[in-house]
């Protein structure tokens, strides 16, 4: 217990590891780095951590704080890949030559962030101060986060500039597209993609004659016809954005900014989807509170001598410094609180009520001093030393155990599948099994004499908008399983990444339950 209280203020706790034991078993050649996307917790933010703090940023202006660029649409979801280097010092930009900017310092504090992705106002120039966390970027998305070795900036402070670029109405509105090879997966959209969708995007933009034209069309008429709500499933694929566009219209940002960029990429416009928060409550001290109801996600479409534009079609929402060509003011969620304004009194004289912290004097102070009026210690009796001893040493067990079998399933997992998917036919393998894993998560169990396409026809049902990924895997599964040679290329790439779909589909819809139970199944431990 002293460890636990004491280990983390200890000098040096932050630094890396002598031993880096997060890493052992994982493959460090390609430096890849695979976590949930932004995008699939935007939700939960505002739903359930509406009130957490998230993080508390001074800078001289407002912005949309952004923490990354998805750029990869497969149908499924939105996802993004990058190259990334270390941040240190004045950092490589994206923009077109001559572009004029603004030179804005903002200083984050990461309080309930929880993630890798460092937030920053676009786009991201010169880590001024990294606090210790030793940033990683990556020029094309615009994105920094922690090191390889961390997983959050929690508990941190740095200091970064960005150059704000300035808007000229006139040159975005004469602006021309770009379809080079650079951006060419910021058009890509799956060979599934609905054609009821590309003639709705054809419809609404008429006869504009430039991208920008038919990029402001997409955002009002979102503005105009849809409405905002957050009692709506999350979801990103091609049946939830026909069920968006054509009979709810109703949703949040993912919705929004997800259709909003697969319809500009139906028009032949570079666009991808950008993740991050509004600009916050102002403090009294100048700077900018930002709780998870700030959670937000928009559009960006790029146009030659310009660079990225934000665009927003989420009612409600607007971003400060872009109303000149977007026609929005600025806006973002409201507090759930309505707050007085400083000076205001109400008829009666009752004081506005005060929020208290979960852990301060809302409880009452039952520690032993206050108790005892003395010192701690002075009469209890060696039976009682003895008891809070056996407690302690329990609760260390407990903690340590608590902790070993989570690592020890994920580290056997991890080897498992290395020596396995050194194959075509073993990295299918190792895609179905992680399948089996993810819909273990929504209670779908495979039957032991169950073949492939009887489990996916039995799971339909539970699986709802991911059942045709399973369907795909099951085919690849069963192919590989069979024939005589090696699966092709194009076989293995389509199972794994069917696998990752069904494991971010899963993980978003399991209850918190399910997740914790799967940490602590010890049948990976005992093989297939």
């Amino acid at each position: 217990a002293t460890a636990l209280v004491l280990g983390p203020a200890l000098p040096g706790a932050g630094s890396d590891a002598v031993i880096p034991w997060r890493d052992l078993g994982k493959d460090k050649s390609s430096g890849a780095r695979v976590t949930v996307s932004p995008l699939v917790t935007i939700r939960s933010r505002l739903v359930e951590q509406s009130d957490t703090e998230v993080f508390i940023v001074r800078s001289a202006r407002p912005d949309y704080w952004r923490l990354t660029a998805l750029d990869q649409f497969d149908g499924s979801a939105w996802t993004s890949s990058g190259t990334f280097s270390r941040a240190s010092g004045k950092l490589p930009t994206s923009l077109p030559p001559g572009a004029t900017t603004a030179t804005v310092r903002q200083s984050f504090t990461i309080t309930g962030l929880s993630s890798l992705w460092l937030p920053a106002a676009y786009e991201p120039a010169a880590v001024i101060d990294d606090g210790g966390i030793r940033p990683i970027y990556d020029p094309v998305s615009s994105t920094l986060t922690v090191r390889q070795s961390a997983s959050t900036a929690d508990g941190r402070t740095y200091t970064i500039e960005s150059r704000v670029p300035d808007r000229d109405p006139a040159a975005i509105a004469a602006a021309g597209t770009d379809r080079s090879a650079e951006l060419a997966v910021d058009l890509e959209l799956p060979a599934t993609f609905s054609n009821q969708v590309r003639r709705l995007a054809r419809q609404i933009v008429g006869n504009r004659p430039t991208p920008y034209l038919q990029a402001k069309a997409l955002q009002d008429w979102f503005q105009a016809n849809f409405t905002y709500s957050l009692d709506v499933s999350a979801g990103q694929s091609n049946r939830d954005l026909v069920d968006f566009l054509f009979r709810t219209r109703t949703g949040y940002c993912e919705q929004f900014a997800g259709a909003f960029a697969a319809m500009a990429r139906s028009l032949g416009l570079p666009t991808r989807v950008a993740v991050g928060f509004t600009p916050g409550e102002l403090q009294a001290d100048g700077s900018y509170l930002v709780r998870g109801r700030n959670a937000h996600a928009w559009p960006e479409v790029y146009l030659s001598g310009i660079g990225w534009l934000r665009f927003e079609p989420t009612p409600g929402r607007g971003a400060p410094g872009d109303e000149s060509y977007t026609g929005i003011a600025p806006g973002q969620a409201e507090s759930s609180e309505a707050q007085p304004a400083p000076g205001d009194t109400t008829d009666d004289a009752t004081p506005p009520p005060t929020t208290v912290a979960p852990d301060a004097a809302t409880e009452p102070d039952t520690s032993p001093l206050d108790t005892t009026g003395g010192s701690v210690g002075s009469g209890t009796s060696s039976a009682a030393d003895t008891s809070r001893t056996v407690l302690a040493v329990l609760a260390g067990l407990l903690v340590v155990v608590a902790v070993a079998i989570p690592v020890t399933v994920a580290q056997v997992r991890t080897r498992r599948r290395r020596r396995l998917g050194t194959t075509p036919r073993g990295r299918v393998a190792v895609a179905w099994e992680r399948s089996i894993d993810a819909i273990g998560l929504l209670g779908v169990r495979p039957a032991p004499a169950e073949t492939p396409y009887e489990l996916a026809a039995r799971a339909a049902r539970p699986l709802g908008n991911a059942a045709g990924e399973l369907a795909t895997l099951a085919g690849c599964t069963t192919r590989s399983r069979y024939a005589g040679d090696e699966p092709p290329a194009e076989a293995v790439d389509a199972a794994e990444r069917a696998a990752g779909a069904l494991d971010a589909y899963a993980r978003n819809r399991a209850g918190w339950r399910r997740r914790l139970a799967a940490r602590y199944d010890l049948r990976p431990l005992l093989g297939r």
